[in-house]
């Protein structure tokens, strides 16, 4: 079953690329042309009771000709985009793109086309991720893993270009087009280049040239509409104030300056004051009471690839923008390569950067859950509520949702599924989410 594998996985890594090139040099006539050159040559194979091997003779001269007749275009171009800073997953964005005709001749009748990065997912994806609805399909099909392999090819490539008119461009001169692109999943969305195309005079094939032209944008997670929800927690005492509500150190914000007295850390010392009166002074930090919750974004995943881990990531940045954060902080905690905590509002950060660190976060795979325990034990102490996002409801969360119990942290848990059944708790209050559809299960919130 190993070499099999393989052997699928290594033909598909060799005929994408072959699909690419094929796409690229026919056009829709070239295929109708295909399949009456193919009809021909097997209902003309007696010449000697029908006709029909002219017309393959015909057809057959005409494709070659036309085929030949695709490799001959010597026009040179410049390209340049205007890309915007950030897209979002399954919306459209659009931008500009400047081409330039280098040659002493007009161009007309052109076809552009973008070249997205092409990256091939690893074996270890191909063998272990699961195509959404991949149980439905038949045994033949889960055994070639044809259609999961195309899955993961739309998850890596992140777009499907399509050919777009270009007007006419005069000789040394050039025209703006405005394009449209709509990013399949979020990440790092990577161009390589464009396609300028032309159909040869018979319009069975196209000719094209590759310009070479590199550009990176930032595609942030897809997010759902979520009704005003009423998160758990009162407003809590943080020494220091918002100054040093995200980080322990020292602070340029300060209430009041006093003198030294025995005791006190030395990290809290003025030093401007210091260096002006030639004495120990004390910066003292405003203490507040203010409301801090925790978004717990479960990371670990058994496979590579999953709907479910990017339903999760959804979720999270749908809250993240939902959560109001002008007067009040939110914690957003995961682990990937390590425990990370990244705190947003009351003038510490922005939402925005929030979408930006979910737009790149990947699936665990090489860590246990209970990996997070000491993070979240941590910042317990000043949390006022925690809304956790889990991928399932087994031993290991349960744990964690005691722990928040047993610290009082009132504690909304979103556990996502995809078909699965999860027994209700009797001490916790889940909300399960389906992948498939999970603007219902949001909805109820």
């Amino acid at each position: 079953m190993e070499r099999l594998n393989r052997f699928f996985y290594k033909t598909y890594t060799w005929g994408y690329p072959a699909g690419i090139r094929r796409r690229n040099r026919f056009a829709k006539p070239g295929y109708a042309a295909s399949a009456a050159i193919i009809a021909a040559a097997i209902f003309g194979m007696n010449t000697l009771q029908t006709t029909v091997y002219q017309l393959f003779t015909l057809l057959a001269a005409l494709f070659i000709f036309a085929l030949f007749s695709s490799f001959r275009f010597r026009a040179r171009f410049r390209a340049e985009r205007k890309l915007p800073t950030i897209a979002t997953a399954g919306e459209k964005f659009s931008y500009t793109v400047r081409i330039e005709n280098l040659t002493d001749k007009k161009q007309l009748g052109l076809i552009f086309q973008e070249i997205p990065n092409l990256r091939f997912p690893t074996y270890d994806e191909f063998l272990l991720a699961r195509e959404p609805g991949e149980l439905k399909r038949n045994r033949w099909d889960r055994a070639v893993k044809f259609h999961r392999f195309q899955w993961l090819m739309k998850q890596h490539i992140r777009i499907s270009p399509k050919e777009q008119e270009l007007p006419e461009i005069g000789a040394n001169s050039y025209v703006h087009l405005y394009s449209e692109l709509t990013p399949h999943r979020r990440g790092i969305l990577e161009l390589n280049g464009v396609y300028i195309k032309r159909p040869e005079p018979l319009g069975l094939f196209k000719a094209f040239i590759q310009i070479p032209l590199h550009d990176r944008i930032l595609v942030l997670p897809k997010r759902y509409p979520i009704p005003s929800i009423d998160l758990p927690g009162t407003r809590k005492h943080h020494t220091g104030g918002v100054a040093l509500a995200s980080a322990v150190g020292n602070t340029n914000e300060f209430h009041s300056l006093r003198e030294y007295q025995p005791g006190d850390p030395m990290r809290r010392l003025h030093w401007k004051s210091v260096a002006k009166t030639g004495e120990l002074i004390i910066r003292e930090n405003e203490d507040e009471y203010f409301v801090r919750h925790a978004l717990i974004l479960d990371t670990f995943a058994t496979e590579p690839t999953t709907n479910r881990f990017e339903t999760a990531v959804s979720i999270a940045a749908s809250l993240a923008c939902t959560i109001r954060t002008q007067d009040s902080l939110l914690d957003l905690m995961f682990v990937e390569d390590k425990a990370y905590c990244f705190t947003a509002g009351r003038g510490i950060d922005h939402t925005a950067k929030m979408l930006e660190l979910l737009a790149c976060v990947e699936p665990c795979t090489d860590k246990k859950f209970p990996d997070i325990f000491p993070l979240v034990a941590e910042h317990a102490a000043l949390l006022s509520g925690c809304i956790c996002i889990f991928q399932t409801w087994d031993d290991d969360r349960r744990k964690l949702a005691e722990l928040l119990s047993a610290r009082g942290i009132p504690a909304k848990i979103l556990v996502v599924t995809e078909g699965e059944t999860i027994e209700p708790s009797d001490r916790f209050s889940l909300h399960i989410i389906d992948a498939a559809s999970p603007e219902e299960g949001l909805a109820k919130l």
